[in-house]
């Protein structure tokens, strides 16, 4: 291969080959619908509003039914405003996220996970190859849909961002299939196709996932699993056990590992390297698996702060990225990119990027309207403490509408926008794309 001038910091390094990370997880579509402030700053939802008022009921769980949440899932985020009623769909999710960033980035990236053969999945296809994403690891399936994840984000009057996620579609009532894991076959076909990557990246557990784990680790790779519940506790431990790097939200797991006495002393885990709690907007802290009094201190660290947040979804998932890249920007072996200094170092890089991205709209809004140069440009300012972040016009038109919509041009940069939807057939729901029975 070619030398590659590879984003894992400021300048970039230059590395022999380009890095190859795996991930496993479940696809679906992730359906973003925007509320947009009118002139007198109230929310405006344009032609969707009444759909969204009057379908609300469909939409909520009935009572008895155990809740269905999104976890670890690769999304095909479609987006739609006041401005854009036509759904337009883009892969989206933890997964799809990391993925879809680290190819931004200059990585070779491969998802091992399962599709519906329909629309959806399309949807979801088409964008991951539009980043660069190596999609041999998704498998199609005719008798299964595309699961799915719907999220409406609008303005509170304290002009802070607020989400809502729904489990059935807003628009025609009908519930999201729900994920699929990877099965057997698709490891096998994994680790024949990529048998030894830099990064293995998973957050979800399976028979399938966690052998995936087990064997890129034996074979040199840097685990990194971000789940999102603890699930199958004996599923957890061995996930645990398997992973050199452990992130997970505070507001989805402290209590859970609280009760467990801590990630750390579940019976029979290995001590992961890093330790890693994401706590929002007061941002994260972390431990190392050193010995001694050390072995148990946290370290905090604050988040950057900029000014002109919009959305703060897919900040953990390019935090995540950001920490991957920079750890893996160079020499060394994983226990030397593990080190105090470097995984700090990682961490500040992997917020940058995810306060970056608070800027706009949707998980991964910011790679679709910047060029990479300009995107790493901009977080490297929000790491050397800028909190304004001034974008091109092109930009700014663009952050400022939230979306555009396919064949348009950017103002002033000669760029088209890249049209991902599938033309929806006849009886087939336009937000979720799925048939109208």
């Amino acid at each position: 291969m070619t030398s590659q001038t590879l984003h894992g910091g400021p300048a970039g390094r230059t590395m022999r080959t380009r890095p190859q990370v795996v991930g496993a997880g479940l696809v679906t579509l992730d359906i973003l619908l925007t509320e947009l402030p009118s002139a007198n700053g109230t929310p405006a939802l344009g032609s969707l509003g009444a759909s969204l008022k009057s379908t609300t009921a469909p939409a909520r769980r009935p009572k008895g039914q155990p809740s269905r949440r999104s976890t670890g899932e690769v999304h095909a985020p479609t987006t739609q405003t006041a401005r854009a009623p036509s759904p337009q769909h883009w892969a989206g999710g933890s997964c799809g996220n990391v993925l879809s960033a680290l190819a931004f980035l200059g990585w070779d990236a491969m998802p091992v996970t399962r599709l519906g053969d329909d629309a959806a999945g399309d949807a979801v296809v088409a964008d991951l190859a539009h980043h660069g994403v190596d999609t041999r690891g998704v498998r199609r399936e005719a008798e299964y849909g595309s699961a799915r994840i719907a999220q409406t984000v609008r303005m509170l009057p304290s002009g802070r961002p607020a989400h809502r996620f729904w489990f059935a579609c807003p628009a025609c009532g009908h519930e999201f299939p729900r994920f699929r894991p990877p099965a057997a076959r698709d490891a096998e076909e994994a680790l024949t196709a990529v048998p030894a990557p830099q990064v293995f990246f998973f957050d979800r557990t399976s028979a399938a996932i966690l052998e995936l784990a087990e064997a890129y680790r034996d074979a040199g790779a840097l685990v990194y699993f971000e789940p999102s519940k603890v699930g199958t506790v004996s599923e957890f431990r061995r996930a645990v056990t398997a992973s050199h790097i452990v992130k997970y939200s505070a507001e989805r797991m402290r209590r859970a590992l609280e009760a467990m006495g801590g990630l750390r002393a579940i019976p029979g885990v290995r001590r992961p390297a890093v330790e890693i709690e994401t706590d929002g907007a007061r941002g994260l802290r972390y431990r190392l698996a050193l010995t001694g009094k050390r072995a148990t201190v946290w370290r905090r660290q604050q988040p950057w702060v900029v000014d002109g947040v919009r959305d703060a979804a897919g900040a953990g998932d390019w935090c995540s990225a950001g920490v991957i890249a920079r750890l893996m920007n160079g020499a060394g072996s994983i226990d030397e990119r593990l080190s105090e200094e470097a995984v700090h170092d990682a961490l500040r890089w992997g917020q940058a990027l995810g306060a970056l991205n608070c800027l706009f709209v949707g998980p991964r809004y910011a790679s679709y309207v910047l060029p990479r140069a300009d995107l790493l440009a901009a977080a490297e300012r929000i790491e050397a403490g800028a909190r304004t972040i001034e974008m091109p016009p092109a930009v700014a038109w663009s952050a400022a509408r939230d979306v555009c919509q396919p064949g348009e041009t950017y103002p002033g940069s000669g760029t088209r926008a890249v049209s991902r939807k599938r033309a929806p057939e006849a009886q087939t729901c336009p937000t979720c794309l799925r048939p109208v029975d």
